[in-house]
């Protein structure tokens, strides 16, 4: 589960870089690894690898631990999600 979170955070990441200052996105990455990891560490009753997921920005929704980890770090969310992909180009959040 460790290399799966590590995957996903960085490729969050990759679109923060040049944007946000390097220092306040890996502090930001760090947060978001391990609310990730602190939610599933424990959770020894999924049915299967693909049944946990965090929603980018999908259909007006964002995840709320990739929100709580921006506020432990003081990112402004709505600069933060301006960077995120989107499901859809007329996405907004």
């Amino acid at each position: 589960m460790y290399v799966e979170i590590q995957e996903a955070v960085c490729f969050l990441c990759s679109f923060l870089y040049d944007k946000i200052p390097r220092r306040r996105v890996d502090m930001f990455a760090e947060r978001l690894a391990n609310l990730l990891y602190s939610g599933y560490a424990d959770d020894r009753q999924a049915v299967d690898e693909g049944s946990r997921r965090v929603d980018v920005k999908v259909r007006g929704h964002t995840d709320r631990l990739i929100l709580l980890a921006a506020d432990m770090v003081q990112l402004d969310k709505e600069e933060l999600l301006a960077f995120l992909p989107s499901s859809s180009p007329n996405s907004l959040t």
